[in-house]
């Protein structure tokens, strides 16, 4: 119930907040497991079985468990094609990787010639770190998108894997971070949002925790152009999902209160 709550909350706000943004193709993996096969919803992916998924939070995205492990070298996940998509976002965390550990991001206009759009490494240690919200625009005519995992040490899990038709421009291709949060962990003091570019409308900013509840409004203080305060004191430890919308588009990050 909650990976549906927070599936409609990001239908519903993209199709709100962004005019004619529409999302094509979201998969949360909320099905995944050990019997899922190497077809799992239109995905091909080589790396299947027992120990290919995530059920934590900890290794899961802002859905929530499950999630997908890119667990040996080599491991490939080929996404379902889809047409006239222009930008693609999702969740990913290393999971004690070190810095040789890479993943590559490709994209393909006809499953056969792929071409690179991105790579990257987490720093180490990870496993006490949260995951990160990766956006990519993608080129014209991409039908696919395929990420191959070049294993030295550790694991990246992967969720949330979302393909938008006319969503908000993107500077350039590549990562896109619409916010930071901090201190992030938090050890339960005030916490500062900081958006990466000024919004042409005020932010919608929302805070829910672990089951899909909304916080009250009144825990969000802005300070000055670009600065918000999170004023989460008296609020249990726990993870907590931070949803800012602006100009750009949706966009989540996982707070963690100690």
């Amino acid at each position: 119930m909650k990976k549906l709550i927070l599936l409609a909350l990001l239908t519903v706000a993209s199709c709100a907040f962004s005019n004619a943004q529409t999302v094509l193709f979201f998969d949360n993996f909320n099905a995944y497991d050990s019997t899922s096969g190497a077809n799992y919803n239109g995905w091909n992916l080589t790396y299947v079985g027992p120990f290919s998924y995530y059920t934590s939070t900890q290794s899961s995205g802002p859905s929530g468990p499950n999630s997908y492990k890119f667990g040996f070298d080599s491991a490939t996940a080929i996404s379902p094609s889809f047409a006239n998509a222009d930008s693609i976002i999702y969740w990913t965390k290393g999971n004690g990787t070190d810095s040789i550990s890479k993943m590559y991001v490709y994209t393909t206009p006809d499953g056969v010639n792929y071409t690179l759009l991105d790579s990257y490494t987490y720093p180490n240690p990870q496993s006490n770190l949260p995951g990160s919200i990766k956006r990519y625009a993608l080129p014209a005519g991409t039908t696919n998108v395929k990420f191959f995992y070049d294993k030295s040490v550790g694991n990246m899990a992967f969720d949330d894997f979302t393909v938008i038709k006319n969503a908000s421009s993107i500077n350039s291709i590549g990562v896109y971070k619409a916010f930071t949060l901090f201190p992030n962990p938090s050890k339960g003091s005030l916490v500062q949002l900081t958006l990466a570019e000024a919004s042409k409308s005020e932010p919608i900013i929302k805070v829910f925790n672990m089951l899909g509840g909304e916080l009250k409004s009144s825990l969000i203080e802005k300070t000055n152009t670009g600065k918000y305060t999170l004023n989460l004191t008296n609020e249990p430890s726990g993870f907590y999902f931070i949803k800012v919308q602006t100009d750009k588009g949706l966009f989540t990050q996982r707070l963690t209160v100690n």
